[in-house]
């Protein structure tokens, strides 16, 4: 047992070693000096006005004597001094001069750096030896740098690799560049010279393609953007890569061209390595809003191979559990009401349907969706085919054919006799319709975009020819665009207008709200209703849906970096609203939410999005959730 002095004492040196190590910035000093033992205590800097102290500091072999409590090396402190000239003179400092000298108290010893920058240098640009096909023009643009600015070697560096790549895309496989910095210190400027030697032109030879064989073979080779004898180019050589990748059969692509020797026809051979024939994945997702938590679940299985080299097989698995939380504590979540939604799908996937590049599908799924006004079961069957229109596959063209019918069951007491009539919900639904979808996408990136345009248009058309009972058209145009605020900004605007003209089936209906629409509106909750008395006396409504939607917004998105942390905010404006009839949508009299929100990007799939919206009018009785103003939202992945 220890006595208690001993124990004050051994409390005592535990605080004061934790004293120690939180000085030390929570690690334990590197190391015990003797006395007598010089060390570096400090490392200080005079006279840089462009480079800062940090920056410099980084870069110094010093450095680490300094973190280890080391005695100064005149050794490294010789290569510092090279280094600190170095890092001038790339900036264009040509007569930088770096001095040095030390302070010592006891055994600690202060190093000084004193730095006279001097003029800067300014640059100039000569590119010469460009074969005619290139644009000297589009040459000199890519020295990010105008004759007479200040001289920057990162600049003359990065430069290089695209310039060279620029004069190979042009047929010249073997080109060759020196490039050099010329600098005149008298003068006080630097030449950037660029010297090309492209060397013949060269044509693409014989394709050879190994690792597999068959129709396999066959599609990669389809997919070359190039074929024997066309003017050798870069570009080709990548985008064929690139679309042999995209077939998602393969897990390894390279495309070798044998530059070896001076020829003018070069060899070409492409190895491919397949991906796995059985691939299962799974998936979870959540969200929240101001009247449900979502809980979402996916799994998928896919074999390829069979019954051809390029059908992919595949069956679909996606739970989802809704829980109305309009009068339930978080804490009374088992205790909610809920609504289950589940669909169980099977598709079949044929490439290169009829010619390349074609795809076609069948889809095959059974539906239990329990809604706001009814529970919702059956089966859905639909064809598809999807085309490029254009060689750069920009625009797309899907046609299709959906065949589905649902019964519709546990109706909400709200809905009468009457009402539920006029829904189509009382019988089964029988629907049948050929679908079309043109797509054109300019977006810099499908996930997160920064720049571009896409834009949309689906069509359908419903009835007896095609073996429905509803007779409609369904028309909806969607259009998106994406531009770029300084370096970390994002301004990001989007329009959709939905009709059903004709007859309105109950599964086509329309709803807004949540948060990939309306975020001033929990999820579906922007939509005609019907209203009633619950069982305790009190107002309620349930949606139903409408044949007329129109959505837009406008947010401005930025990233930031607080501690490392992946972080971004955004701020919003949202308008929309949905119709019972697609001629009763006024676009000067919409629902409009302001909103504010958090982004966090560590999913491949999108940044986790924390939001929330203020409406701003039409919150009085008789609108969709009248009386509330606020909604906030969890959810993933961008808005639009």
């Amino acid at each position: 047992m220890l006595s208690s002095r001993m124990r004050v004492h051994a409390m005592a040196a535990l605080v004061a070693a934790v004293a120690a190590v939180a000085a030390c910035g929570g690690k334990a000093p590197a190391r015990v000096r003797r006395p007598g033992t010089e060390y570096l205590a400090a490392i200080e800097f005079d006279g840089n006005k462009t480079i800062s102290s940090e920056a410099l500091l980084r870069g110094l072999a010093l450095n680490r004597n300094l973190k280890a409590g080391r005695a100064l090396d005149e050794y490294q402190l010789g290569i510092d001094v090279t280094r600190i000239e170095g890092a001038y003179k790339k900036r264009g400092f040509l007569s930088v001069v770096v001095s040095t000298s030390t302070e010592t108290s006891g055994d600690a010893t202060t190093l000084f750096f004193t730095i006279q920058e001097g003029p800067r240098a300014t640059a100039s640009v000569e590119i010469t030896g460009l074969p005619p096909e290139v644009d000297p023009e589009e040459a000199r643009a890519l020295v990010k740098l105008e004759d007479g600015e200040p001289f920057m070697y990162a600049a003359f560096d990065e430069a290089k690799a695209p310039m060279l790549a620029l004069v190979e895309d042009k047929g010249y496989a073997h080109a060759q560049l020196d490039a050099s910095v010329i600098a005149d210190r008298a003068k006080n400027t630097t030449t950037l010279r660029y010297w090309f030697d492209p060397g013949p032109k060269v044509l693409w030879g014989d394709v050879k393609i190994v690792g597999v064989e068959g129709p396999l073979a066959d599609a990669a080779r389809a997919r070359l953007a190039f074929k024997p004898g066309d003017p050798y180019s870069t570009k080709a050589a990548a985008a064929s890569q690139q679309a042999i990748y995209g077939m998602g059969r393969f897990k390894t692509v390279r495309v070798d061209v044998d530059r070896s020797s001076l020829a003018t026809v070069v060899p070409v051979k492409v190895s491919l390595e397949e991906s796995t024939r059985w691939e299962a994945r799974g998936g979870i997702g959540a969200g929240i809003d101001t009247l449900t938590y979502q809980a979402r679940l996916r799994a998928s299985l896919t074999h390829v191979g069979w019954p051809t080299p390029l059908t992919t097989l595949g069956v679909e698995f996606r739970p989802a559990y809704t829980v109305l939380r309009d009068n339930c504590d978080f804490f009374e979540v088992w205790n909610c009401d809920y609504e289950p939604r589940i669909r169980l799908l099977g598709t079949a996937t044929q490439q290169d349907l009829f010619r390349p590049e074609v795809k076609g599908e069948l889809t095959g799924g059974l539906d239990y969706l329990t809604l706001e006004a009814y529970t919702q079961q059956g089966a859905r069957l639909s064809l598809g085919i999807d085309t490029p229109i254009a060689a750069s596959k920009r625009l797309q063209l899907h046609l299709g054919y959906l065949l589905a019918g649902y019964d519709f069951t546990d109706i909400n007491a709200l809905i009468g006799p009457t009402t539920a009539a006029r829904l189509g919900i009382d019988h089964f639904e029988r629907l049948g319709a050929f679908t079309e979808t043109l797509a054109l996408d300019f977006r810099d990136n499908p996930v997160s975009p920064r720049l571009g345009l896409y834009a949309e248009l689906r069509l359908a058309q419903g009835g007896a020819f095609a073996g429905g009972a509803y007779h409609y058209t369904q028309v909806m145009p969607e259009l998106r665009g994406y531009v770029p605020v300084g370096p970390l900004g994002v301004l990001a605007a989007h329009a959709r207008l939905g009709m059903l003209l004709g007859d309105v089936p109950p599964t086509e209906r329309f709803y807004s709200g949540g948060a990939s629409s309306q975020r001033g509106f929990a999820e579906r909750r922007l939509s005609p209703t019907v209203d009633g008395i619950d069982a305790n006396g009190n107002p309620t409504s349930v949606v139903i849906g409408g044949g007329g939607l129109i959505e837009t917004g406008v947010e401005l998105r930025t990233r930031f970096s607080p501690f490392g942390i992946k972080a971004g905010g955004v701020v919003f404006l949202d308008g929309g609203d949905v119709t019972e009839d697609a001629y009763d949508l006024d676009p000067t009299d919409l629902h409009w939410a302001v909103g504010i929100g958090l982004r966090f990007y560590y999913l491949p799939i999108g940044p986790i999005r924390l939001e929330a919206a203020y409406r701003l009018n039409r919150t009085g009785p008789g609108e969709p959730a009248g009386g509330d103003r606020f909604n906030y939202l969890l959810s993933v992945g961008e808005a639009f």
